[in-house]
Formats: C-alpha cells, sequence, structure tokens
C-alpha cells in the first residue's frame, strides 16, 4: 500500500462482522495508520456475510501485499517508534540491550529469574530486562521495547509476532516446549 501511495486512503470496514479491539485495533489506528469503521451489526440467519479470501484472491490484487519487505516492516515501525528513539538506547557506544520476554501463564520460561540473573552476571556490559506483554502495555510501548533491544529470547508464541518491530541484527531466539512437535 506504501508503495501505491494510498496511505491516506487506508481503511477496514468490520460492518457485520465482530468489531476490531485492542491489540489488533491499535495496529491498524496506530501503525498502519488506517482508519477503521467499527459499527457492530451481528448477521441475521438470512443474511449473507461476505469474507473475502485474499489468499485465492492474490492473482487479481497482486497489489496487497503489506509486509512483504523489510522496507515494509521498518515503515509500519517507524509510525511508532522513531529512528531517534532507537538511537538513544540501542547502537554503537551503547550497552548491549538483551530483553527476555516471558508470559505468566501457558508456556512461561519456569527460571526466568535464574536466566537474567545469569546473563547480567555473564555479560556484564549488557542491560537485561525482562517484560511481560500478557496483558500489558499500548502497542507504542511494546514496539518500543522489541525496537530497543539487540537480543531477544521469548517464549514460542503469538507473543513473538512483536518481532516485526525489530531493527536490522537484532537476534531472536525462540524458545519452544519440550517435545513441540
Amino acid at each position: 500500500m506504501y508503495e501505491l501511495g494510498a496511505t491516506n486512503n487506508c481503511g477496514i470496514d468490520t460492518t457485520r462482522l465482530k468489531p476490531i479491539k485492542g491489540w489488533m485495533e491499535q495496529l491498524v489506528r496506530e501503525a498502519m495508520k488506517c482508519k477503521i469503521r467499527n459499527e457492530t451489526v451481528y448477521p441475521g440467519p438470512n443474511d449473507l456475510v461476505h469474507k473475502p479470501n485474499l489468499y485465492l484472491m492474490q492473482p487479481y490484487y497482486k497489489h496487497i501485499q503489506y509486509l512483504s519487505s523489510p522496507n515494509h516492516a521498518k515503515q509500519l515501525r517507524s509510525n511508532l517508534v522513531s529512528d531517534e528513539y532507537i538511537a538513544e538506547r540501542k547502537g554503537p557506544g551503547k550497552p548491549l540491550q538483551i530483553g527476555i520476554v516471558d508470559r505468566l501463564n501457558n508456556r512461561h520460561i519456569i527460571n526466568v529469574n535464574e536466566l537474567a540473573e545469569g546473563l547480567q552476571q555473564t555479560i556484564t556490559y549488557a542491560n537485561v530486562s525482562v517484560a511481560y506483554f500478557d496483558h500489558g502495555p499500548p502497542l507504542q510501548e511494546q514496539a518500543e521495547w522489541w525496537a530497543s533491544k539487540d537480543v531477544i529470547i521469548a517464549a514460542h508464541g503469538a507473543g513473538v509476532a512483536n518481532s516485526i518491530f525489530i531493527t536490522q541484527r537484532t537476534i531472536v531466539l525462540q524458545l519452544y516446549p519440550r517435545k513441540y512437535p
């Protein structure tokens, strides 16, 4: 969409569908800079609800390729996090920034405190921090956290989708549970 210059005309109509709320709403409004028509109108038993499958429509709509290149991801990140903000926190002359993303419930890192302490003792010139995004901060704060790290260690799960906000040369280490298929 950015390549086509359609940034001011972006929009999503959720009429007759479940409204977009929370994190997804922040992503669409704040990061993608799109408008949302969020009217709650549930379809009746005789109403036809059209949900297009964009993958099947791909030959007809090749321009629908949001986030198909690193430049798209950088543009999305820059809508939330400035390059100046990132430069203040990481880069040449700054301490190594190591972040650990944990969860409060399922698939959490059982020894997260020992991991953080061990990293801090082993890599004394690093800043090690642990973050929980389960019911957490607004999207912009999450994007800033991810964008300002050099190394990120995270338990496997949907939260790793925030890696869309990382910068070049950031290392993301995703931990999988035992016997994961």
